[in-house]
């Protein structure tokens, strides 16, 4: 993602995500849903001279196996 947003490629930034994804914007507290409203909302981040990518608060449903290698601890 942060590839085609530092590239402001905001079409190809939007189809990262599935046809129904959620972006929420922190600045204003907006939401950005679906592919077109995703891409306006990437375009308008073009007058941003830099920008900073921040991922997180996200989860997915786990459906495959569980990884079965050793959980390492500190020592």
């Amino acid at each position: 993602m942060a590839y085609y947003a530092d590239r402001r490629t905001p079409a190809e930034q939007a189809d990262l995500f599935a046809p129904d994804g959620v972006v929420t914007v922190y600045e204003g507290e907006r939401q950005l849903r679906g592919s077109e409203t995703l891409a306006a909302g990437f375009a308008s981040f073009g007058c941003y001279e830099a920008t900073t990518h921040f991922v997180g608060l996200r989860s997915r449903p786990r459906t495959g196996p569980v990884c079965n290698r050793p959980v390492r601890t500190p020592s």
